[in-house]
């Protein structure tokens, strides 16, 4: 059983995943980047990850980044090897990040 601090460190990993997922990579930002300018990338995401990747890329994402499960659990409650997991992550990680650089040329 975790204790409340365990839950709240939890939760906190997290939220810096889905910021990390959703936000602009640190070395993109700048002096210039603004609050509006990550909620913008977050809907453009969003809609990246609905039109560009599979029910099961994505279902695999947000576990991951927005549920904070580890390669063995989405493995385990899938019913898939961890190997295929990592790959699925990482295929799909791939095409989030080219169409960050889209989004940045764009803008």
């Amino acid at each position: 059983m975790t204790g409340a601090g365990g839950e709240v460190s939890r939760l906190h990993s997290i939220n810096a995943s889905l910021e990390n997922l959703y936000t602009l990579d640190p070395h993109d930002i700048d002096d210039n980047t603004n609050d509006a300018e990550r909620k913008r990338m977050r809907k453009y995401l969003d809609a990246v990850m609905e039109i560009a990747l599979t029910k099961r890329q994505r279902q695999i994402v947000m576990m991951y980044h927005g549920e904070g499960k580890k390669t063995p659990e989405i493995a385990a409650e899938l019913g898939i090897s961890p190997r295929v997991v990592q790959r699925i992550l990482r295929v799909s990680m791939k095409k989030l990040h080219q169409y960050k650089k889209i989004f940045l040329k764009a803008t």
